[in-house]
């Protein structure tokens, strides 16, 4: 015979629920899945919607992209749009529920076959709460209305978060996408056997604090529930405050810096940053890795101001803490001792433990060279940390929180602290501070002249109205000081004028302190049609040298893909509006020395496009030229010389690099002058015209003439003497060490010398004439001197 409990009824019908209630659970499990996917579809719009508005920081930016992208794709097909709407909310939700995101990517290259596979564990926290506030809510409704046995409730509860789990596990695998086309593979999922249990827990937990809930005010608890849920009371005001108060400074701080067009996607990443806050405000480093790189951020990493305003949130939400956990033992059962004083750290250190791992990002890739897994979050050890925090809250509740209720009881029932309501009979779990009643006036003062009710919330909410007022106003002064006056801003003006080519803004920002008539290249005619300047620029930190008054910003300038890393120094210069900074940028400017040297009589040349005047210079090394030098920014400058004149020409034009990093030397440019071909042909003509002259001589060895030849007998004793070219001269025009003066030479002509000459040596006889003649190599020597229209033309 089946053994019945007392009552006649038998001992697992108190776990057993009716079947109405076993369908009201189901439908909690679906309403809570539907609110989490709703919320994950909420999260996805809001965040591409942010990244569309905010872009790249130019008009269009990543809107113009995507719009460009969609219309460059194929026709889109309704369905797969709509697969793509089901797609995505679903596997947000699988990794809400604790679900790792699993991505592999195959495709074929030169012949192989590649492949690339990633994880990514992150927990949207967002869609996580959704799910657990509705499946609490929907079981507080419940229980209020139906009341149900604690054995039943948990039931149910398991009922829930089962509905729950198979309805994620199979949603997540049903639209997981799997790609398979020729040479690509593709697919993401996030469905895996944690994705149960993560529903499970999420769903059941919600439920079961639900019913809790709406048990509050009727039948006696028992003792360890009482402790249970006071103690989680505690922990949950204790990081609810800490992270709402981080939460208003992140959003302040990253709508100050980004602009208020990311906030929308604060749903997506808030949740999981505020709970690293909350180790890092109780002085538990975040970590970082990166393959393996690693680091860690620490609270006195951050700015002044922002570690202050934390050690104020720390100290404010310990005192609360402390004065929660007082009001609560006071109406408590005992317990012993040691229990007494571990039950508050015991839970931190769960709590602690639960934080780190739903708020810590962990990735992994695998495939690509040098990076293969990456995490960011609260280190392994948090949980500890806060442990000894509720360690101190404890003490705190026990030895100084007491004197404050005992002067301000009614502290005890504000809602933040206590239960609201006080203690009214057994019957009652409800956390107040018995035996505390008013006068009835409701206002004034009550019995043994404590402040009344109202009058303490107004003083609490006072106080605490100025706390964050004086936070808020704080980060805020501090962040605008930084963003929009900070020494980053001045910085950010000259290398954004430098990107867009706008000398004069940059100059606005950093006057140029070079001597007079070297600053040709410092224009935005010339700078601004150069190429290859730096393209974009990252400030990646900065430096205090001098208390306050001088601070070094460290930059990062990309030119043709290379990075280069510059120091610029900034000096305070006063306030504005009292609260705010003026800086001023002292430096250097980002120029390197540009050197050309040119004939002395050229005055001008062209600098990608825009005409250049050439000061006096110094004396170059070459004979006949000056050297002139240039400061330049990072780009490159085509000089192009004056076009070529009658007899002069300057070479072609020159293109050369100023580099941006520090250091980087630009080769120089030369400008010689060089003879045209007219000057050669116009010196041969003149030469020849002498030769001519020459050639007609009937002398053997003719003044100023290179043709010499040996004449046998006295002049009176020769007849018929000519000069006959047999070889016509070529020429080579060589330059001298003299500018301007060139050296026509030729040593291949021949002429001979002929006549006929008197033998007989008898006077007396009649003349016997014989012919003679001489043949000579002629050597031909010019100093040719050069202007640019004229030449002059000296036989040596």
């Amino acid at each position: 015979m089946t053994e019945r409990a007392p009552g006649g009824r038998r001992p697992w019908e108190a776990w057993h629920p009716s079947g109405r209630g076993i369908l009201g659970a189901v439908v909690t499990g679906i309403i809570a899945y539907v609110a989490a996917w709703l919320m994950a579809f909420l999260v996805l719009v809001l965040t591409l919607s942010s990244l569309a508005r905010s872009g790249t920081g130019e008009p269009g930016g990543l809107q113009e992209g995507l719009t460009e992208a969609v219309q460059a794709g194929p026709d889109p097909d309704p369905s797969t749009a709509l697969a793509t709407i089901l797609v995505l909310p679903t596997q947000l939700v699988g990794m809400a529920f604790l679900g790792p995101l699993d991505v592999q990517v195959g495709f074929e290259m030169f012949g192989l076959g590649l492949a690339l596979a990633g994880t990514l564990a992150w927990v949207p926290l967002a869609v996580t709460a959704t799910a657990f506030l509705v499946a609490a809510g929907s079981s507080y409704l419940a229980r209020r209305r139906r009341p149900l046995d604690p054995r039943r409730s948990t039931v149910l509860a398991a009922c829930s978060g089962v509905t729950v789990a198979v309805l994620a596990w199979v949603a997540t695998a049903a639209t997981a996408v799997d790609l398979q086309e020729e040479g690509l593979s593709f697919s993401v999922s996030a469905a895996s056997p944690v994705v149960l249990l993560g529903a499970f827990l999420v769903v059941a937990a919600g439920v079961l604090v639900g019913a809790a809930a709406a048990r509050r005010g009727g039948s006696q608890a028992p003792a360890p529930v009482r402790w249970v849920v006071a103690v989680l009371q505690v922990l949950a005001l204790h990081y609810v405050l800490v992270t709402v108060l981080a939460g208003i400074g992140l959003l302040v701080a990253v709508g100050v810096r980004s602009g208020p067009a990311v906030l929308p996607s604060a749903f997506a990443w808030l949740p999981t940053t505020t709970g690293s806050a909350y180790g890092l405000v109780h002085l538990a480093p975040v970590s970082t890795a990166l393959g393996a790189e690693t680091g860690s951020l620490t609270l006195f990493d951050l700015p002044w101001w922002g570690w202050l305003s934390a050690l104020v949130v720390l100290l404010l939400a310990t005192l609360v803490g402390a004065l929660a956990w007082a009001a609560r033992m006071r109406i408590l059962p005992p317990v012993p001792a040691l229990l007494s004083w571990a039950v508050l750290p015991g839970v931190f250190l769960a709590g602690g433990a639960l934080v780190t791992a739903l708020t810590r990002v962990s990735g992994t890739l695998l495939g690509v060279p040098g990076i293969t897994s990456a995490e960011y979050g609260p280190v392994p050890w948090t949980c500890l940390v806060l442990s000894g925090w509720a360690l101190v809250i404890t003490v705190l509740a026990r030895f100084a929180a007491p004197a404050v209720l005992a002067t301000w009881p009614r502290l005890a029932t504000l809602p933040v602290l206590g239960s609201g309501a006080g203690v009214k009979g057994a019957g009652s779990i409800g956390i107040g501070l018995q035996g505390a009643g008013s006068d009835g006036a409701g206002t004034g003062t009550t019995r043994a002249g404590t402040p009344s009710p109202r009058r303490v919330k107004l003083l609490v909410a006072a106080g605490s109205t100025a706390v964050l007022v004086l936070l808020g106003a704080v980060i805020t002064v501090n962040l605008v000081n930084e963003s929009v006056y900070g020494p980053d801003e001045p910085v950010e003006a000259y290398l954004g004028a430098l990107v867009a080519g706008d000398v004069t803004a940059a100059q606005e920002v950093l006057p140029s302190n070079v001597g007079e008539g070297r600053s040709a290249l410092l224009d935005s005619a010339v700078y601004g049609a150069a190429q290859h300047r730096i393209s974009s620029y990252t400030v990646t930190g900065s430096s205090r040298t001098d208390d306050t008054a001088t601070v070094t910003v460290t930059v990062e300038l990309t030119q043709d893909g290379e990075v280069s890393t510059r120091d610029l120094t900034l000096t305070r210069t006063g306030s504005t509006g009292v609260l705010f900074d003026d800086w001023r940028l002292d430096g250097p400017e980002p120029v390197n020395d540009v050197s050309i040297a040119v004939p002395q009589e050229l005055r001008a040349v062209t600098v990608n496009g825009t005409e250049v005047e050439l000061p006096v210079g110094d004396a170059d090394s070459y004979t006949g030229l000056r050297s002139v030098t240039f400061p330049a920014l990072p780009g490159e400058y085509t000089i192009t010389p004056p076009a070529a004149s009658t007899y002069l020409s300057y070479g072609d034009e020159q293109s050369v690099l100023v580099p941006a990093a520090p250091g980087g030397t630009p080769r120089g440019v030369l400008f010689a002058s060089t003879p045209t071909p007219a000057v050669e042909a116009e010196a041969t003509a003149r030469v020849r015209e002498v030769l001519t002259g020459c050639i007609a001589s009937t002398e053997p060895s003719p003044r100023g003439c290179p043709n010499r030849a040996f004449l046998f007998g006295s002049p009176g004793t020769v007849r018929g003497a000519n000069w006959v070219l047999d070889a016509e001269p070529t020429f080579t025009l060589d330059e001298s060490y003299l500018p301007g003066v060139y050296t026509l030479l030729s040593d291949d002509a021949e002429a001979t010398f002929s006549y006929e000459r008197n033998v007989e040596f008898d006077p007396r006889r009649p003349a016997r004439w014989e012919p003679e003649e001489d043949t000579v190599r002629l050597y031909l020597r010019a100093t040719v001197t050069v202007a640019a229209e004229s030449i002059d033309v000296r036989m040596d």
